[in-house]
């Protein structure tokens, strides 16, 4: 909702119908597609001035295309802002080159990894913000903000 106040128009996207639905009943978006992030991103090529993703790239473990189509859809001096949960070295059990599975079912990535994939992109660190995106069992998550 704050958003809406500093731009001219809102996109939003989503898998499921029932996201859709509640995004709807905000009345904050111009527009609303059923679509893949990645899909849609990439129908607005070197057209958008902002692409944001907060608490959604948690579901995504190899976010290499995601960052790839998001780089695409933006203008020159376009902006990508998304959250991610950071990986905890410690909880890392299998092959955690940048990203892990954790029990929440949700993805945490390693903050050079995602450093790495802007830069694979021509993004640059703008801005990065540890903070707490949640709490899970009462104990916060760690997360952090990048805007590239």
């Amino acid at each position: 909702q704050k958003l809406r106040d500093n731009v001219d128009r809102i996109e939003g996207v989503d898998l499921s119908q029932n996201m859709l639905k509640l995004s709807r009943e905000k009345d904050v978006y111009d527009h609303l597609e059923l679509d893949d992030y990645n899909d849609f991103l990439l129908k607005r090529e070197n057209s958008v001035d902002l692409v944001t993703a907060a608490d959604v790239l948690v579901y995504v473990g190899d976010l290499a295309k995601t960052f790839s189509s998001a780089s695409k859809a933006l203008v020159k001096g376009g902006l990508f802002a998304a959250s991610f949960e950071l990986l905890n070295e410690n909880k890392c059990l299998q092959n955690c080159d940048g990203w892990h599975l954790t029990k929440s079912g949700r993805f945490s990535h390693r903050s050079q990894y995602l450093v790495s994939l802007a830069t694979q992109n021509n993004l640059a660190v703008k801005v990065s913000q540890e903070f707490n995106p949640r709490y899970e069992i009462e104990i916060p998550v760690h997360g952090i903000l990048f805007i590239f």
